[in-house]
């Protein structure tokens, strides 16, 4: 209970610094949790590696928010991957390419 009313004191504001720490804090808790299940035998263990598939289901979601529902991405992971998937064929010099994204 202390946890939970310390960490809303020192994380109440939403920042970048704030967020990146969050989401960090996110993924492991999300990698805990499983092995937690698995430790508890609600998951079963696996002979086979499973984080190629961890890895593809949260880079296929990315992709499908990213092309169907972008306004729910953060700006930040939004302006990446404009730049990845529809400005990096588009430039005009040799600056543009590699220093500045064109829409910029």
């Amino acid at each position: 209970l202390s946890a939970f009313v310390v960490g809303y004191f020192v994380f109440h504001e939403r920042n970048s610094i704030n967020e990146q720490i969050i989401f960090y804090l996110l993924a492991r808790i999300v990698v805990g949790l499983a092995r937690y299940a698995q430790k508890q035998t609600w998951l079963p263990h696996s002979k086979r590696p499973v984080f190629p598939w961890f890895a593809a289901f949260v880079w296929g979601t990315v992709l499908w928010l990213f092309e169907c529902h972008r306004e729910t991405l953060q700006p930040s992971l939004t302006r990446s991957m404009v730049y990845l998937y529809e400005n990096s064929n588009r430039w005009s010099s040799l600056h543009n390419y590699l220093l500045r994204d064109i829409s910029s």
